[in-house]
């Protein structure tokens, strides 16, 4: 469909509880919403439905059914008599749970890669709630997470019924989200800043590449970052991550450490060196926007204020600096801008009109 309307994570994220939230008023399994997260490869699709999933009490369970064969992902048939009637029937699915009090939500992953088998099983389970004579637990909620046939990433048509049963969300990756995701879950700060400075490398796709840089891959060279390596090592590495990125991350990274230690620019905020480079200045206030807190705030803004001549509203590097660490607080912000004269005094006279 051309012109699809799309949402970023956290947008998705509010749908599908909202749709778990109704999920669970409904007494016929029929009556439920299935969705079906469609976009990009690596672009967080699997941690949208995790998120949304704990957030309203659920647990998550994520199963791929093409890693298994047709005969598995349905329960394998086996022979049985029962009052004098040779039959078969299914075994339960491995990955049915067993029934808890708590309600489960079922990711069934990479359904674009299913063949036509897999696709019948996956019919029955989306219109009934059961794979042959094996129904779901009570208290299961089922959602799907695909990409699209354009990222030509294995992806096989799915039958029309099927289709026509399931509420098609589009998803995209939002850098804000993205960042705000990596900074609430301990990132190291050179990974939001260089998205912050090179917001093109956020989320590429290209099919011939063996690797892409998107939010799954972001995540994994965060892992990577803390791995003690030699210098080449990493740089293969981080090229096998993040694949044409790289280049541009590696030179971002050596700016990075060329920078004033953050923590000593707080505590001495008239005697710590000055960045002067304008790269270096950039990383500086992404890194002192991360690691601020109220109490250090206005120490902050006076060491920032030595960088350039204070035209008595707040720099560009101020801003910047602010933002990230509004990110960082989230809801938060709001009651700390309220509650610390420090903070509340600049809002005020100095970027109010800014910040924003």
């Amino acid at each position: 469909m051309e012109n699809q309307i799309k949402l970023d994570f956290s947008q998705s994220e509010t749908f599908l509880q909202s749709v778990i939230k109704s999920n669970k008023k409904q007494e016929n399994f029929r009556d439920h919403i299935i969705v079906i997260l469609e976009g990009d490869p690596g672009n967080a699709k699997t941690a949208c439905v995790e998120s949304a999933a704990l957030k309203e009490g659920c647990r998550f369970v994520q199963y791929v059914p093409a890693q298994d064969t047709p005969e598995w992902a349905g329960g394998i048939p086996v022979v049985t008599e029962q009052n004098g009637v040779t039959q078969a029937v299914n075994c339960r699915p491995n990955w049915f749970r067993e029934p808890v009090d708590e309600w489960t939500v079922y990711l069934l992953d990479e359904v674009h890669l299913l063949s036509m088998m897999h696709s019948g099983i996956l019919q029955q389970l989306v219109y009934e709630g059961r794979i042959g004579n094996h129904h779901l637990p009570e208290r299961s909620i089922v959602v799907l997470a695909a990409n699209g046939q354009r990222h030509r990433a294995g992806a096989n048509p799915m039958p029309t019924p099927l289709r026509l049963r399931l509420t098609w969300i589009y998803m995209q990756a939002s850098l804000d989200t993205v960042i705000d995701y990596q900074i609430q879950n301990g990132f190291k700060p050179v990974i939001p800043a260089f998205l912050k400075r090179f917001p093109e490398y956020l989320n590429i796709f290209e099919k011939n590449a063996n690797s892409n840089p998107n939010p799954r891959s972001w995540k994994k060279l965060n892992t990577i970052l803390s791995m003690e390596l030699p210098k080449e090592v990493m740089f293969a590495a981080t090229q096998g991550t993040i694949g044409e990125a790289y280049l541009d991350f590696i030179a971002f990274q050596k700016q990075w450490e060329r920078m004033p230690d953050p923590a000593e620019a707080l505590r001495y905020p008239k005697k710590c060196r000055i960045p002067y480079d304008q790269d270096v200045m950039f990383s500086m206030s992404a890194a002192l926007g991360y690691i601020v807190d109220p109490e250090s705030f206005n120490n902050m803004i006076t060491y920032i204020k030595r960088w350039g001549e204070d035209s008595g509203i707040a720099s560009e590097w101020e801003v910047f600096a602010v933002r990230a660490y509004k990110q960082k607080e989230g809801r938060k912000w709001e009651m700390q801008s309220d509650r610390y004269s420090d903070i509340k005094e600049w809002f005020e006279n100095r970027g109010i009109a800014l910040i924003n």
